[in-house]
């Protein structure tokens, strides 16, 4: 049994080790990518629903702009209306 012998035994423990740390590896580095997967499709979903309440928002805020527009012409009609009355009632 010599040298040569010791030496092959080591070579294939040390083969062993690489090729078994290398699977390790590569399920570890699928199990990381299907977990990556899993929270991209998840940020890519909540996404989805921020951009669908942002319009909606959007949409809101934009009546009632035009809801306060309209309020502040009515306002000042009713104001050239004040204004007309007082300048025909006076002496």
């Amino acid at each position: 049994m010599g040298l040569p012998f010791v030496a092959a035994v080591g070579l294939v423990l040390l083969m062993w080790g690489i090729g078994r740390s290398w699977a390790t590896n590569r399920v570890h580095r699928a199990e990381v990518e299907a977990r990556e997967v899993h929270l991209y499709q998840q940020l890519s979903n909540r996404d989805g629903v921020l951009e669908s309440q942002r319009r909606l928002y959007i949409e809101r805020i934009r009546k009632l702009e035009a809801q306060i527009r309209q309020q502040n012409q009515d306002l000042a009609a009713l104001r050239m209306r004040g204004i007309s009355a007082t300048l025909t009632t006076s002496p």
